[in-house]
């Protein structure tokens, strides 16, 4: 297990070995599996070549998914609908650099979500399609920084676990 998310009755554990999210009630009692690969609906699901598999949910309940074997970001409804996604792998800064990123997911108060990568560490921000407003490069992390993980707080600062040092480092948006 990778990830855990809460939203009203709902727990979702995001489970990189078996390539999807576990939803659960409160209770513990299994209600269903998202992100698993449909070749009747032509859905490729998650894939995680690698031990990482990040979530989050948003206030309407919408479960944002790290799919790092397709470099990209998917968001699906509670009931495993896949609604969206964007990314794409690639060199350049806005694109997810190499294989299986982004690792983590976390999501800022106002529609942003960021995210992290391993191999080279990084951390950044994108809108609610996927164009890239905030770079935070490797030379904010340690070189052994991977699989960051992330956190939001309600004042919108951006938490980074670095754990080549131990550490947290706190970043915010400038006003």
């Amino acid at each position: 297990m990778t990830g855990i998310a809460v939203f009203q009755s709902n727990v979702l554990v995001a489970d990189a070995g078996n390539r999807c999210i576990h939803r659960f009630d409160t209770t513990g009692d299994f209600i269903a599996d998202i992100g698993k690969r449909d070749p009747e609906a032509r859905l490729d699901g998650l894939i995680c070549p690698s031990p990482y598999l990040g979530l989050a949910v948003d206030k309407a309940g919408v479960i944002y998914v790290t799919n790092p074997g397709m470099t990209r970001v998917e968001r699906y409804s509670l009931d495993g609908k896949l609604l969206g996604f964007w990314g794409e792998g690639g060199a350049q800064p806005q694109q997810f650099s190499g294989c299986c990123n982004p690792t983590s997911v976390a999501l800022l108060g106002d529609g942003r979500t960021a995210t992290a990568e391993k191999i080279t560490p990084r951390v950044k921000v994108y809108d609610a399609k996927g164009k890239m407003l905030a770079f935070i490069g490797p030379e904010h992390f340690t070189k052994e920084a991977a699989g960051l993980g992330l956190a939001v707080d309600s004042a919108g600062r951006l938490f980074v676990m670095d754990p080549g040092d131990g550490k947290v480092r706190i970043f915010q948006q400038e006003k």
